[in-house]
């Protein structure tokens, strides 16, 4: 993985806009690194934690054939 880090010279393979819905006109980056984890700039992501952006980026991987890790990114069901 170093040697094609070096090569490519960058951490990410492919990154994607993602409009947020609690701020309008903003948008979040969404970067599939080459170890095949998705990260995000949102608040959430940034503690590696499930967020709506991850969530739409491996939708449409999973769509395309491409595979990803999930670590971090399993939503978990809230009690009301």
């Amino acid at each position: 993985m170093e040697l094609l880090k070096k090569i490519l010279n960058q951490d990410s393979i492919s990154k994607w806009r993602v409009p947020s819905i609690s701020e309008k006109g903003k948008f979040h980056i969404v970067r599939l690194l080459i170890d095949g984890n998705l990260e995000c700039d949102c608040i959430a992501g940034q503690y590696n934690r499930f967020c709506r952006h991850k969530q739409k980026v491996g939708e449409i991987l999973t769509k395309k054939g491409i595979h990803f890790k999930a670590e971090g990114q399993m939503k978990i069901p809230r009690s009301y």
